[in-house]
């Protein structure tokens, strides 16, 4: 028998027994080396057949973003979601989904640190008022008008006095009609030709020229700034062959709450209706 390190039994065999590079893949029992046999690091891409490691091998929470191409992420493979929600973030900046609005809902944001919410979609049209019969009386007033307005149309419709008069409107706010202040003119434009004008300081001033001649149109009410200045300007017609018109301007106390539509003289009003478009 040869001589083997000094031993003469084969019944063990020890790593100097064994010339390096001697133990060929056909010597190895399959599944006899697991992975307490690894070196640390020894498993490298080219060792790692492809398709070969699946999700049953990852460890939960083991895929981080470094490991996520950019645009990998497709929509088809999001968790699917009630129709209609929005994905935004919530107050700890986790991921989360808008509830879907009612029909007809606009998307609002309710500033930083909080999620968008669907609401109503804000009055953006014109309110129109009650209108009011000009046919009596020396006032029509209307009051409680809403905060935060910035157009005002005052709408003549066949509106007359019992004699000739300047037609005022007075602007208000929550300490009552204003009755200085007024910077404006109005006219009245007549086949004599003529043009006759009018002012007054006490309130907006829109000239009617004779007792039956009904006035028909629209004096624009507009705000101007934030000093509660409003201009204004208008055009109106009677039936008969004439045309009036105005404009101005006027800075109130406070915040408009209320329009008069008066006169200056002692007439009275006896035909017609007025009424307000506002926003």
């Amino acid at each position: 028998m040869a001589y083997l390190s000094g031993r003469t039994s084969l019944t063990t065999v020890q790593t100097d027994d064994i010339a390096a590079d001697a133990v060929t893949n056909a010597k190895l029992a399959d599944d006899a080396v697991d992975s307490e046999h690894y070196a640390d690091g020894s498993i490298d891409n080219a060792h790692i057949a492809d398709d070969a490691i699946d999700s049953e091998h990852y460890a939960d929470g083991s895929i981080d973003e470094a490991h996520l191409a950019d645009n990998a992420v497709t929509l088809a493979k999001m968790a699917g979601g009630t129709d209609g929600n929005l994905i935004s973030y919530d107050t700890n900046g986790d991921v989360a989904a808008v509830a879907t609005g009612d029909s007809g809902q606009i998307l609002t944001s309710n500033g930083a640190g909080a999620a968008p919410t669907f609401q109503a979609a804000a009055g953006g049209g014109m309110t129109q008022a009650t209108a009011q019969a000009s046919t009596s009386g020396t006032a029509i007033d209307f009051t409680s008008l809403p905060a935060g307005l910035t157009v005002v149309h005052i709408l003549f419709e066949d509106v007359s006095l019992s004699s000739t008069d300047t037609v005022l409107i007075q602007l208000g706010d929550a300490g009552g009609f204003e009755t200085s202040g007024y910077a404006g003119r109005g006219a009245v434009a007549t086949v004599t030709p003529a043009i006759i004008y009018t002012s007054n300081s006490s309130g907006i001033a829109t000239r009617m020229y004779e007792p039956g001649y009904q006035y028909s149109g629209v004096i624009s009410l507009m705000l101007q700034d934030a000093a509660n200045t409003w201009v204004w300007g208008g055009t109106y017609v009677p039936e008969q062959d004439k045309m009036a018109w105005s404009a101005g301007n006027k800075t109130l106390s406070g915040e408009l709450t209320q329009i008069r539509v008066t006169r200056s003289g002692s007439n009275t009003f006896d035909s017609g209706s007025i009424n307000l478009l506002y926003m």
